[in-house]
């Protein structure tokens, strides 16, 4: 059923045009398109911000090294690749429930890497990382949500996401647990753990963390959406489609 919904919704949306609007847009507070990265209806080879496209006006700062394509931004290379203001920090700080939903072509799975962190060393307590190759056997292409201060989340194979493998990927953060959706089916819960309290005075970067140049992700980037609440399975697969 689930799937007959996100099959028709998701026709419907390429027959008239798909856009970032096609997707879901509640509580939508941060939406960056590879396409439109310079802004609804826009696309620009050399942007000079990720131009948001929720209206909440969270553009992200583009660190060096980035090779823009038709479809997303590609790096190979040290840094961060798009950092976040502060007011995104401190809305999740605020809440502590949020939803990150993502799809990317990851370039290898020999190296640590993060999708979305906030990770800044030992001080404060509570930053936050959802990494890549970050499990016990690092060249696996797992996931693990790591928080300074608190217990990890691993996530299992039915998770994980190889070299060069077309993906969605989101996670769903709650106070309790954190949810693991691969290309928009539930693909793991790990054990219940409770989420600490995260800063609002650290910024978040995609693709990377502020602290760790090395822990960029290498690969392509196509779009990154952030909601203020956890999306449903049957959202998740409207996007995914």
């Amino acid at each position: 059923m689930i799937a007959a919904v996100a099959a028709g919704l998701c026709g419907l949306a390429w027959g008239a045009g798909l856009t970032a609007r096609s997707y879901v847009q509640k509580d939508l507070f941060v939406s960056f398109d590879g396409i439109e990265n310079a802004g609804v209806g826009a696309h620009s080879a050399s942007p000079r911000v990720w131009a948001d496209l929720s209206g909440h006006g969270n553009d992200g700062a583009l660190g060096m090294g980035l090779v823009w394509g038709a479809a997303g931004w590609s790096n190979a290379a040290d840094g961060q690749p798009v950092t976040l203001g502060l007011p995104v920090s401190q809305v999740l700080a605020s809440g502590r429930t949020f939803t990150v939903d993502f799809a990317c072509r990851p370039a290898q799975q020999t190296a640590r890497g993060c999708f979305f962190s906030q990770f800044n060393g030992m001080d404060p307590k509570g930053t936050f990382a959802i990494e890549h190759n970050s499990s016990i056997n690092r060249k696996c292409g797992g996931f693990r949500f790591y928080q300074e201060g608190s217990r990890i989340n691993e996530y299992s194979v039915n998770a994980y996401a190889l070299a060069e493998e077309e993906v969605t990927l989101a996670m769903t953060v709650g106070a309790k647990e954190r949810k693991m959706f691969k290309n928009g089916l539930l693909a793991d819960t790990p054990a219940k753990r409770t989420l600490s309290a995260i800063p609002a005075t650290i910024p978040c970067v995609v693709g990377g963390e502020p602290c760790r140049p090395q822990m960029a992700f290498r690969g392509t980037f196509h779009a990154f959406r952030l909601y203020t609440r956890q999306l449903t399975e049957a959202e998740l697969m409207i996007n995914a489609a």
